[in-house]
């Protein structure tokens, strides 16, 4: 015996992640069109092709593989906000990366300053104390930060 769908059934089964989350970007020429103006204005566009545009619907990203034409190889990714359209920067790789990933050079990182403590540590001046009593009506009576 063979089961039939429903009209209702068959539209559900239809939809697509994005389109059930109401994503704005829907299909992968969508996330394709944006990848291809961001390499459009860092000039890459002739150095590397697309692989397969992929969302992930847990994240709510779209991520699309970069490859290099002469290579073949991955060279990095673009993640695209699927809700909003706009390529995450901080989650993409950098384009100098993917320049030096293409010239087969090595990324040398800025050495960053070390990072201040923004709060300092005073001792406490109580020591070896030891109370007994209500804790919220004895802590009352300690120093502020002991």
């Amino acid at each position: 015996m063979e089961y039939e769908r429903s009209n209702e059934e068959t539209a559900a089964f239809k939809d697509t992640v994005a389109e059930k989350r109401r994503y704005n970007i829907l299909n992968v020429q969508d996330a394709r069109n944006i990848t291809g103006a961001w390499l459009a204005s860092i000039e890459l566009q002739e150095a590397i092709q697309l692989g397969l545009p992929e969302i992930d619907d847990r994240y709510h990203v779209w991520r699309v593989p970069l490859v290099g034409k002469d290579s073949g190889e991955r060279v990095g990714e673009v993640v695209i906000d699927a809700y909003t359209s706009l390529l995450l920067k901080d989650k993409s790789t950098a384009p100098e990366v993917l320049e030096a990933r293409l010239l087969k050079r090595t990324v040398h990182k800025q050495k960053q300053p070390p990072k201040s403590k923004t709060k300092s540590y005073k001792p406490s001046n109580l020591r070896n104390t030891i109370a007994a009593g209500d804790v919220e009506k004895v802590l009352q009576d300690f120093p502020e930060e002991s």
